[in-house]
This record gives C-alpha cells, sequence and structure tokens, in this order.
C-alpha cells in the first residue's frame, strides 16, 4: 500500500509541477517508448490519484513528501548536472589562469580553499600575522561600517589549529569565504507551453532598487528604454555569466514583450558571480559584501537576492550593517526541496523570505520549506527575457523561488514609497497576502501570496 500511494503522489508531482519535475518525467515516457502504459491511460490514473492524494491525512502526507526527497536526491545526482560539483573545481579567467579554487568544505557547502573572512581592527590583524595567516585583502567598508579581512591559511599548515588559537571573541567574528549560489531556476523548453505567465506591474513610482546577481545582458531589447546601473566585483578577465540575472532584472523592469512590475525603476546591479559550468555559478562572500556596501553608499531603498547559501557571520555582519540603514532586502527561499535545510541570507529573521508558487496557487516542487518562509508569489513558468548563446535575444518560461522573489520584492518597494517603517511594510504585506495552506503564516506558504 506504502508503495502504492509514494508512486501515485510522485505521478501526480510529475504531471503538476512542469519544468524540472516534468522533464524528469517525460524522460521516463520516452525511454520506454509508450511500451507499457498508454498516455491516456497515464493522464486517467493521474486524475484519479490526484483526488485521492488531496484526501491523504497529513502524517500520511508527511511520509509521502519525505518518500518524495529521497527520490529527489537520487535523481538530482544522477541527472540534474547542477548537482554534480566535484570536490575541487578550478575557476580560471580567460587567458587559462586560476584565480579561485573551489572546494567542499563542513555540511557540504562549497568555499574558496583556505580562505576565511574576518571583521577585525588594525591591531588584530598583526595578531593574524604572527599566527602565519597569509594576509590577502583589508576591504574599509565605508558604508556598511566595517574592516573586513581576507586571509588565507597556508597548505602546510593545519587549519583547525590556526583557527583555535584565535582569541573566543574573534572566533564568533569569522567565517569561511563561502561560495553562494544562484538560486537557480529551471527552464521549460516549450515556451509556447500552456501557462505561459506574464507578471502585472505593481506600481509606477520611482524607486531605487538594487540587485547581486549575475551581471545583466542590457542589450536585450527588455532593457531599451530601463535605467541600469551596473558594477562588476569580479577579477578582472574572469568571465561573467548573464543568464540568471538577465532573467531576474526583466521582470523588475523589462519592456518589450514584459510588462515591468517597477515601471519606473533604476536598477542598480551587482554582478558577483563567476561561472563553474554551462548550468551553475558560484560568488564568493566577499563579493557579496561588497556588493551590499556598495548598495547601501547609492541609496538603494531594496535590494533583491535571489541567491542561496549557508549561515555566516560575516553575511550576517553586514546584512544587519545594511538593514540599520534602512534598507529593505528580499531573498530567495531556495531549491532545494520540502526537507532540505534553510538558506540564507533568506533565513535571517530581519530578511524578507520568497517561496514560489503555481498558477493554481500550489507551492513550486523544489522550494525549500521552513519557518523562515514569509511570502509565496508567482514563480512557475513565468516569462522572462533570456540570452542564448551570449547574442541571440529571445523570452522563456523559468520556474524557481528566484523568479517569485522579484514580485516580493516589488511589492515590497511599493510600500517603501508609502512608508518606510518596516515594520508598517511587513503588517501591510500581510493584510494584503492571500492566505493559502494552513491558516495564518506557515512553513510553506509564508503568509500568503503576494500578487
Amino acid at each position: 500500500m506504502n508503495r502504492y500511494i509514494i508512486f501515485s503522489a510522485l505521478l501526480t508531482v510529475l504531471c503538476t509541477e512542469g519544468n524540472a519535475a516534468a522533464d524528469i518525467g517525460n524522460k521516463a515516457l520516452e525511454s520506454i517508448n509508450n511500451k507499457i502504459l498508454n498516455e491516456s491511460i497515464i493522464k486517467d490514473k493521474i486524475k484519479h490519484d490526484k483526488e485521492f492524494y488531496k484526501e491523504l491525512p497529513r502524517e500520511v502526507v508527511g511520509e509521502i513528501n519525505q518518500s518524495l526527497n529521497r527520490i529527489d536526491a537520487v535523481a538530482e545526482t544522477t541527472i540534474n548536472p547542477l548537482k554534480q560539483d566535484v570536490a575541487v573545481t578550478e575557476i580560471k579567467n580567460t587567458i587559462g589562469q586560476t584565480v579561485y579554487v573551489e572546494v567542499e568544505v563542513e555540511d557540504g557547502w562549497r568555499a574558496i580553499d583556505r580562505e576565511w573572512l574576518i571583521t577585525v581592527n588594525s591591531d588584530e590583524v598583526r595578531l593574524l600575522e604572527t599566527l602565519g595567516a597569509e594576509i590577502k585583502e583589508h576591504q574599509k567598508l565605508d558604508n556598511l561600517e566595517l574592516l573586513v579581512v581576507r586571509f588565507k591559511i597556508p597548505s602546510n599548515q593545519n587549519e583547525k589549529d590556526i583557527i583555535e588559537q584565535l582569541p573566543e571573541r574573534l572566533k564568533k567574528q569569522l567565517g569561511r569565504n563561502h561560495v553562494y549560489e544562484a538560486s537557480q531556476s529551471h527552464s521549460n523548453g516549450d515556451d509556447k507551453a500552456q501557462g505561459n505567465k506574464i507578471l502585472d506591474s505593481v506600481c509606477n513610482k520611482p524607486i531605487k532598487v538594487g540587485m547581486i546577481d549575475t551581471a545583466i545582458n542590457t542589450n536585450h531589447p527588455t532593457f531599451k528604454a530601463v535605467d541600469i546601473k551596473q558594477k562588476q566585483f569580479m577579477q578582472e578577465a574572469v568571465k561573467t555569466p548573464t543568464a540568471h540575472g538577465t532573467a531576474v532584472a526583466s521582470l523588475l523592469a523589462g519592456k518589450d514583450q514584459l510588462t515591468p512590475l517597477l515601471s519606473q525603476a533604476t536598477l542598480y546591479a551587482a554582478s558577483v558571480f563567476y561561472p563553474r559550468n554551462n548550468y551553475s555559478q558560484g560568488a564568493p562572500l566577499i563579493n557579496l559584501i561588497k556588493a551590499l556596501d556598495w548598495l547601501a553608499g547609492e541609496n538603494v531603498e531594496v535590494i533583491n537576492m535571489s541567491l542561496t547559501g549557508p549561515e555566516n557571520p560575516i553575511l550576517e555582519a553586514a546584512i544587519n550593517q545594511a538593514l540599520k540603514q534602512d534598507i529593505t532586502i528580499v531573498a530567495a527561499a531556495g531549491n532545494e526541496g520540502p526537507a532540505a535545510s534553510p538558506r540564507f541570507p533568506a533565513a535571517y529573521k530581519e530578511v524578507i523570505a520568497a517561496t514560489a508558487v503555481d498558477s493554481n496557487n500550489d507551492i513550486y516542487r523544489w522550494a525549500n520549506q521552513g519557518e523562515y518562509i514569509d511570502f509565496s508569489a508567482l514563480g512557475v513558468l513565468v516569462k522572462t527575457a533570456r540570452v542564448s548563446n551570449g547574442s541571440s535575444y529571445e523570452y522563456g518560461l523559468e520556474s524557481g523561488t528566484s523568479i517569485a522573489t522579484p514580485v516580493v520584492t516589488a511589492k515590497v518597494a511599493c510600500q517603501i514609497v508609502k512608508d518606510k517603517a518596516k515594520k508598517t511594510i511587513i503588517s501591510n504585506l500581510e493584510l494584503e497576502a492571500i492566505d493559502l495552506g494552513e491558516p495564518g503564516r506557515d512553513p510553506v506558504y509564508g503568509y500568503g501570496k503576494l500578487e
């Protein structure tokens, strides 16, 4: 019976969620060439199973989700190239020189090999040097009022031994130079598919909106009449990806075939990512905090962060300093599945976490869930600007929490125009949100859907 329930639920999910989950289902059907089941029979079966699945007790649904997550984990590592990171990845510039060495560290996260960040004063820098640390960079962040030192522990020394020699106070101000990922959206190959959604405009008031993402290809026709100020935070001669940032920016302010969420916005876009391969990107933490400092100096009102990664004391310190300047930060909840651990910066208390739903208000299959979720918004099969082969400008359908995040950012921006008080912004959005799932705030939809 349990196997029947799990298989039925899996069929329902594969049928209803589109994008990545649908792709897996389609490949499965193609691989057997319809030799076992007729497609019409499958559809009838799914319709029956969908109704059956809705009537199951909550505890049974929980068991199903756990089983599906185990299946997801296997499928992701065997099918999805985004998950096939090697233990050590060398990031090279355009002339073949290695500029970063990315490795796997604690809890499966990624970081720049043997690099650490710490907030210190000038006297404490000398302490690091006496312990044998190689100081790579002093970064004075004037707008965030932080001094961050990036240092590397030489390969002939034990990282743990060096860290243990630091005073307890400094250990609390220390974090790896973790690598954060674009909250990767899953595209749908059929641009004429059912469910092609163009988001509606939210408001037309002038406002400064910050973005921390990949670079934006501003040559795309969607940005022809959009005011974009872009700054690069990657090392020189490092190739910069543009797909993710272009899609996110097109939702916020793109025109041509799209309706901008914020028609009068000025976008301040910080490019912080390098490409790992054709499918994924990485952003060292040092780039993120430099970007936050720049955006604070530009007096943006709200920052969209469609990226995710681990908790880190340095990231938290930088975000807290930005929040003190009345900047509101909206971040993607993550696309690692309902059983995944919290993703940051979304999971920080004062950051607004956005998740994705489809046009039927069903939660996005791959969305993270947890007590940190604040709001949901349409983020499945949404039309965005797309760049193909670096030069062909197109539009396509994208899905993910990173696609829903601009909607929440836009709603926050419009509230800021009316009243900059953070508590007022949140309370107003709570009242505006369409309650989904359990009554009140819940770990799946947050306070509800914004549209």
